[in-house]
């Protein structure tokens, strides 16, 4: 069971998923164009071991869209702004993909608030092949589809394939916008994510850079079978070691027949999640 809130954060208003639970607060950052509904799965199997919370990154799902557009920065200052509503004494940071980079900002830059981290197919600077990925997933946020039904079909098609679950159901109908004739519109806004990578780059921001700075343990996730429309790997297993080297505590798996999105849901992804933070299996 989880709750949705509405948060005034840093005057924006920003959706955050709750899951219940009473051990350390765990906080989850989606993907680029994603919302908080990435993480039920993982979020349902760590509650209520621990209290999960998920929240829609401003712009994307149910979050407003901030008068001007973040780094990687304003992104750490938002989460503070969130724990504040909260006052965990320490975190286990999740991230995935677009997060995963969010993660290492925050690790490196707040580390004594971090106790463990997952960096989730992502956690690097992009390669050209992976940004040339990523514009054909921006393009596609402009569609109009004729059904939600047809927004699916195009869903699996291009990214689940046999992976389809309700977990993915219940993502994408929280990622469109549903209108009066029937027709459906991704919630996550293009200009404004094409701004935030502008200011990344005009800051000269760089991940591998972050990595360099944190000590927290480090479990990163890899998947294998790529980047969604392309095949484009996010994260290679030679990064992903790199990182895991480079980082005290730390290791490196692969997610066995994942991709990029597919990877959220693999029940491998949940083993080592848990495992890592030293849940034991039920029984």
């Amino acid at each position: 069971m989880f709750w949705d809130k509405k948060l005034n954060i840093n005057n924006n208003e920003i959706h955050v998923v709750d899951w219940p639970g009473s051990g350390d607060t765990v906080v989850c950052i989606h993907g680029i164009t994603g919302n908080a509904h990435w993480w039920d799965k993982i979020a349902g199997e760590l509650s209520p071991s621990y209290r999960v919370l998920a929240y829609d990154l401003p712009g994307r799902g149910d979050s407003a869209i901030p008068r001007a557009p973040h780094g990687y920065e304003e992104h750490v200052q938002d989460i503070l702004a969130l724990l504040n509503s909260f006052d965990p004494a320490g975190i286990i940071l999740l991230g995935h993909s677009f997060g995963a980079s969010i993660a290492c900002y925050l690790a490196a830059t707040q580390g004594y608030l971090v106790k463990k981290m997952v960096l989730i197919d992502g956690g690097a600077d992009q390669t050209p092949k992976a940004r040339q990925a990523l514009a054909l997933t921006l393009n596609t946020l402009e569609h109009v589809f004729g059904s939600f039904a047809e927004c699916t079909q195009f869903t699996r098609k291009t990214l689940f394939k046999d992976d389809w679950s309700p977990y993915a159901e219940r993502l994408y109908y929280h990622d469109v916008i549903h209108h009066p004739d029937g027709t459906v519109t991704f919630k996550a806004h293009k200009d404004y994510i094409l701004q935030e990578l502008g200011v990344a780059a005009a800051r000269n921001s760089s991940v591998n850079e972050m990595l360099r700075k944190i000590g927290t343990p480090t479990l990163v996730l890899g998947a294998p079978e790529g980047f969604g429309l392309s095949g484009t790997p996010v994260l290679t297993a030679e990064k992903g070691r790199e990182i895991a080297a480079r980082i005290p505590e730390s290791r490196y798996t692969t997610i066995r027949g994942s991709n990029h999105a597919t990877i959220m849901f693999k029940d491998q992804t949940v083993r080592e999640i848990k495992g890592f933070l030293g849940i034991r299996p039920r029984t």
